[in-house]
């Protein structure tokens, strides 16, 4: 799915970000499937330290951190519920539809985004196959009148990666309706060019969106995740998801910006985890270490990551 450009800003400590890049271990960023140009940290599915298996729920995408084999909203529900485990998982399904995974319609070459998992196909599609043709989705895919069409382009919001769903506005249909209720409820404060940058994405339960910040304070995020991973130390998702958000509200260029962390509306493990991220950002004895051992090829692995350098 194609990307937007993130938002250019003019360089923080240009040597300092190389330097945190540079001690970035090619096979971290493998393992959380990191692509620059996307901007966004991919917990993997099966990890000691950072793995997050997928709820097992049917039809639902998110993933579990800790109290498995659930995510938290199948957990509460499954808690209301009163059944086993079990029971739950043999009855019911993905219930919240808000954190949907965004996926293009399935009519082969089809570049617009479809209208849900059930449909499986973009709004023109879906009207096509139901209203006009009226046939199963079986025979749509191979009906020879439908042809594809071209996407909208890219959700205008720094942070997002889905689709627009029309011509008629810039942003995917979620940050639509955001921007649409806070226009309605009087908390949109007239600066919609602000709000685009500083907007949160669509949280998706094995992500981490980074886009909208600056390289350097993504450097940082990325350098104190492989940090406390190879220390054998959680980065939990949610709560990298929570700073993330923070920082790019508060347009911070590195974790220094962002300044008592209380004060700057972080809570609880929050104001831990980013006094810890901070230091090590700040540590030149680590970084430098660091970087040695990546240069020479001699990097102590931790032994759940593939121990082939020679």
């Amino acid at each position: 799915m194609p990307a937007i450009p993130l938002p250019v800003r003019p360089p923080t400590n240009a040597a300092r970000t190389q330097e945190l890049i540079e001690a970035l271990d090619a096979e971290f960023l493998d393992l959380i499937s990191w692509d620059w140009e996307l901007g966004v940290l991919l917990y993997p599915l099966d990890h000691p330290v950072i793995g997050m298996p997928e709820c097992r729920v049917k039809g639902c995408d998110k993933g579990y951190e800790s109290w498995g084999p659930l995510c938290s909203g199948c957990r509460i529900r499954l808690n209301k519920s009163g059944l086993s485990v079990e029971d739950f998982l043999s009855t019911h399904e993905r219930y919240n539809v808000v954190h949907v995974r965004q996926e293009l319609c399935r009519l082969p070459g089809c570049g617009r985004p479809w209208r849900s998992p059930t449909a499986a196909l973009c709004q023109n599609h879906h009207y096509q196959r139901k209203h006009r043709l009226k046939i199963s989705l079986d025979e749509f895919l191979v009906h020879p009148l439908p042809q594809p069409l071209p996407g909208h382009g890219a959700c205008g919001v720094a942070a997002c990666l889905r689709q627009r769903v029309t011509p008629s506005t810039p942003y995917c249909d979620a940050h639509r309706q955001k921007l649409s209720k806070a226009k309605l409820t009087g908390t949109f404060d007239g600066d919609e060019e602000l709000w685009r940058l500083t907007a949160p994405p669509v949280h998706m339960g094995r992500e981490v969106s980074m886009r909208g910040l600056p390289r350097r304070l993504v450097a940082e995020l990325l350098y104190c995740v492989q940090q406390r991973t190879a220390s054998g130390v959680r980065t939990f998702g949610h709560w990298l998801r929570m700073i993330c958000d923070r920082l790019r509200v508060l347009r911070c260029e590195t974790l220094d910006d962002l300044g008592d962390p209380k004060a700057a509306g972080l809570k609880d493990h929050n104001v831990s985890l980013v006094t810890t991220m901070r230091r090590r950002a700040r540590s030149d004895n680590e970084l430098r270490n660091s970087l040695y051992d990546l240069r020479h090829n001699s990097m102590t692995l931790p032994p759940f990551l593939p121990q082939h350098r020679s």
